[in-house]
């Protein structure tokens, strides 16, 4: 068996008080979407807003520049990056 894939995964988890998982970042920690069932009803956001990816994703598949978007929604270009490459993957 490999369990290397669990260990990956486990990593991308964070943990409550009681050991149960109550975050997930599909991307990794180093990225900013973050799956949270306190939030939005668990559904996938940008880090600490309510955004979901798919609303900047359209916008950029509309021809939304990344710069326009970033200012538009008042966040870091590095959070709509983080967006597309998690609809991209998705």
């Amino acid at each position: 068996m490999n369990l290397e894939f669990i260990r990956v995964f486990f990593r991308s988890l964070d943990f409550d008080n009681d050991f149960l998982a109550a975050r997930f970042w599909p991307l990794g920690k180093n990225k900013s979407i973050i799956v949270d069932p306190q939030r939005q009803f668990g559904h996938p956001v940008l880090g600490l807003t309510n955004i979901y990816p798919e609303t900047i994703y359209n916008l950029y598949k509309a021809g939304e520049p990344i710069d326009f978007i970033a200012f538009t929604y008042e966040i870091d270009t590095k959070l709509v990056k983080d967006a597309l490459e998690y609809c991209e993957a998705a």
